[in-house]
């Protein structure tokens, strides 16, 4: 009868053990992904369109590169966050934002709607953003 009772112990531990686990690697992906996002965001309202650049995956085939001389012409005035999806697993996520920004050559103001996917790189441990940079007119 003991023996019975430790073996139900030791499993109970195990899958304790492993439900921690997993909990554990969901936290760290999510915490990287908060992270990512907010350095993503700074850089899109600080006008450093090269830096945000660096967020999207170098491994993977772009369209078109952003035209950074075009881009600079524009300042962010609000970033929000508008829909927020993760997928089951939490390895995509797809993002809704609302960004506000002026022409500095024509002091006009204008809003774009920015769909944004991020992708977890689990061998990397690093989020990428699987979408253009926010295109300003």
């Amino acid at each position: 009868m003991n023996k019975i009772w430790m073996l139900r112990l030791a499993v109970l531990l195990m899958l304790a053990f492993l439900a921690g686990c997993s909990q554990y690697k969901t936290e760290k992906k999510r915490n990287r992904y908060d992270y990512t996002i907010h350095q993503y965001e700074k850089a899109i309202r600080w006008g450093s369109y090269e830096i945000a650049n660096t967020y999207r995956d170098p491994e993977r085939e772009m369209d078109q590169e952003p035209d950074f001389e075009h881009m600079k012409q524009f300042a962010v005035t609000h970033y929000e966050l508008l829909s927020e999806k993760f997928t089951n697993d939490y390895n995509i996520s797809d993002m809704t934002i609302a960004i506000r920004y002026y022409n500095k050559q024509t002091m006009t103001e204008r809003e774009v709607v920015d769909k944004q996917i991020w992708i977890w790189d689990a061998e990397k441990e690093i989020w990428y953003l699987d979408s253009p940079l926010p295109t300003f007119q």
